[in-house]
């Protein structure tokens, strides 16, 4: 009887020390305005064949900047299959954009060798760190997300931030065509229009 009251005594004090942690962490400077990591677009369908872009932006890293990251892009390897990154050059000078394909995610990291100062300078509040470009393989729904994040300012200070995922539907069907193929597709249909011009005048 004695050690279920200490049990039930205990939690309660744990459950209030956490209470307490998260009050005061809600109270210290800069907290309510975390470092925002995000999927763009939120959500996109796409059609089976085609490519797919997702880029990866942070956002209110202003006054601190942010000077290095890495984390874990997760993906569904039945649905989409990695191809390609574009780095957003948001760090300025940089030991370069890693990455590690391990199928079902990717290990992404680069940090800033930028002086403190310089940095603060040349870098925006919110920009773009890279763009993902995907192969389609299947029909079907990939959710993305962000795990294993260390955000660091351009101080090398480890700093809070939250992370919003995302999701790509692939679809049977042919993608929306490019400008481009909508150009070429009018000039055929121009020429085809003329051909018959010309028959019905013969």
């Amino acid at each position: 009887m004695r050690q279920n009251k200490n049990r039930r005594l205990g939690g309660q004090l744990r459950q209030g020390a956490l209470a307490l942690l998260g009050a005061t962490l809600m109270a210290l400077p800069g907290w309510a305005s975390a470092y925002a990591l995000s999927i763009l677009p939120g959500s996109q369908s796409v059609g089976l064949g085609s490519e797919v872009s997702i880029s990866v932006m942070v956002s209110n890293t202003q006054p601190g900047g942010l000077g290095s990251y890495d984390f874990q892009f997760n993906f569904d390897p039945t649905v989409l299959a990695f191809d390609r990154v574009t780095d957003g050059a948001g760090l300025g000078l940089t030991f370069g954009l890693g990455f590690n394909d391990l199928g079902n995610a990717l290990l992404l990291s680069d940090f800033s060798l930028e002086s403190q100062t310089d940095l603060l300078a040349l870098q925006a509040a919110d920009f773009t760190l890279f763009t993902l470009v995907f192969d389609t393989r299947a029909v079907g729904t990939s959710s993305l997300g962000l795990s294993g994040v260390t955000l660091s300012d351009a101080a090398g200070t480890i700093v809070s931030f939250s992370a919003t995922g995302g999701s790509v539907t692939v679809v049977t069907g042919a993608s929306v065509p490019e400008p481009a193929t909508w150009a070429l597709v009018g000039l055929a249909l121009a020429g085809l229009g003329a051909s018959r011009r010309k028959a019905q005048a013969a």
